[in-house]
């Protein structure tokens, strides 16, 4: 079953099936779950790698719930902006959650900040996509989190 938070073995699994990259953006669907390392890690292997391949990344985040990243990833990834430019959009309903990012903001080596779900296209200004960028980046994401919410419904295996 898919990973309950950042996805990006679909990120891999989408640029080979149409054989294209989403340039310098990657996307992100959490559930309400906290980020576990494994797929932390991941996450942050998938952002250096873009970092290194485009020189920068903007990262399209679609979070629900109120779970996030914990203290010792919240570090790490302060750590990565310092590797280059970051810019991150977070699209929640949670205001709890959008406050955190808030708070992130004057601590982080990133750009990061946070959008109610229906303010979608100033989270696509913040990333400064173009249009090609934010349909396909907006694509991704639709299917990271449809796969995400069939996951989170799917009955928990003992």
């Amino acid at each position: 079953r898919p990973p309950r938070s950042t996805l990006f073995p679909y990120t891999t699994l989408f640029r080979s099936r149409h054989d294209t990259a989403v340039d310098h953006v990657m996307a992100v669907a959490h559930t309400p779950d906290p980020v576990d390392s494994t797929e932390w890690e991941a996450f942050l292997d998938a952002a250096r790698a873009t970092l290194a391949r485009e020189g920068q990344v903007a990262i399209l985040v679609r979070a629900s719930g109120v779970g996030g990243p914990d203290v010792t990833q919240r570090a790490s990834l302060s750590e990565l902006g310092k590797l280059g430019p970051v810019r991150m959009a977070v699209l929640t309903d949670s205001a709890f959650l959008r406050g955190t990012v808030m708070a992130l903001r004057w601590m982080q080596a990133i750009e990061v900040r946070a959008f109610s779900p229906e303010h979608e296209t100033r989270a696509i200004e913040h990333l400064a996509l173009n249009a090609d960028q934010a349909i396909r980046a907006l694509a991704l994401l639709n299917m990271l989190s449809d796969r995400c919410a069939d996951s989170v419904h799917e009955p928990m295996s003992n």
